[in-house]
């Protein structure tokens, strides 16, 4: 039988547990809508794993269905914390639930503070618009499920980096969050292929305010890589230009002359040399003309 010494204890270790609760709801983001796999705070310092911590087991993509093609709002807290970017990626349900899968597989980058500001409009790094209420301040995005989704389960994965305000602290980073959303596609806009040579999309262009600038550096590195290799494909035609005399000219060559030179010039040579070969008889005409006059004249 416990102590009475020991209940107080007890009560003390559950007042701290939920006091601790309600500072980490009141201090992360987590993934609000479309309901999530596991619905708590996961974050990377806490060796989470890229869906949670409820295993693929206990999904439900039966659950949600959707159209291929359909747009699918999605909404996370931004519980007092400003900055960073948004990250959505979708991979096959059946797939490996891996960092480096969803990475491979994104499809559009967002502001965290999408939809969402600081409730203290000379402070964009300030708390929310009324302190102590968790989630009560939703940012919000849309996701566009992509054409190129075959009928069939999937898994999209929210990931919220580059968050501030470590304690309080803005110039402080905080580690990645993420949070996992299980659905079917059936049906909607017509399959096509999956585009190669792109980059993920990124709405709004660029994240001011109280980012520090610009897009993510995934992005940035996509686009520079895309436009070298863009790049590449132009830069070796200048090699070819310079040297038009000799590899353009040639194949010209080597191409058009047996078109002309057979059916036009060479059978008008040979009429012209017939023509010409007839003129020589009438230098023969005056040569037996010439005797005979002089036959005349002598008798």
């Amino acid at each position: 039988m416990p102590s009475t010494t020991s209940l107080p204890l007890v009560l003390l270790a559950a007042v701290a547990l939920v006091a601790s609760l309600a500072t980490v709801a009141d201090a992360h983001a987590r993934l609000l809508a479309p309901e999530a796999r596991s619905p708590g705070f996961c974050a990377s310092a806490d060796h989470c794993e890229p869906c949670g911590f409820v295993p693929k087991a206990g999904a439900r993509p039966t659950a949600n269905v959707y159209a291929r093609g359909q747009p699918v709002p999605v909404s996370w807290s931004r519980n007092n914390h400003p900055a960073g970017f948004v990250r959505f990626a979708i991979i096959p349900f059946d797939s490996d639930n891996t960092f480096a899968n969803f990475e491979q597989n994104t499809v559009l980058y967002t502001c965290h503070e999408s939809t969402c500001r600081s409730g203290d409009a000379r402070d964009l790094n300030g708390p929310d618009p009324i302190p102590g209420t968790p989630d009560s301040n939703p940012c919000n995005a849309t996701v566009t499920l992509p054409a190129y989704l075959k009928d069939g389960q999937y898994t999209m994965q929210w990931m919220w980096f580059s968050g501030a305000s470590y304690y309080g602290q803005p110039d402080r980073g905080l580690s990645d969050w993420y949070g996992c959303h299980d659905f079917t596609v059936r049906g909607g806009a017509p399959l096509i292929a999956k585009p190669t040579g792109t980059c993920p999309q990124c709405m709004p262009e660029g994240c001011y305010g109280s980012y520090k600038s610009g897009i993510p550096a995934a992005l940035a590195e996509c686009r520079a890589g895309l436009a070298g290799s863009l790049a590449a494909i132009p830069a070796a035609k200048p090699v070819i230009t310079s040297t038009t005399t000799t590899a353009a000219a040639a194949p010209v060559a080597t191409i058009k002359p047996p078109m002309i030179t057979v059916p036009a010039a060479k059978p008008a040579a040979t009429t012209t040399t017939t023509f010409t070969a007839a003129v020589p008889v009438a230098t023969k005409v005056p040569v037996p003309v010439v005797p005979v006059g002089q036959a005349a004249r002598q008798g």
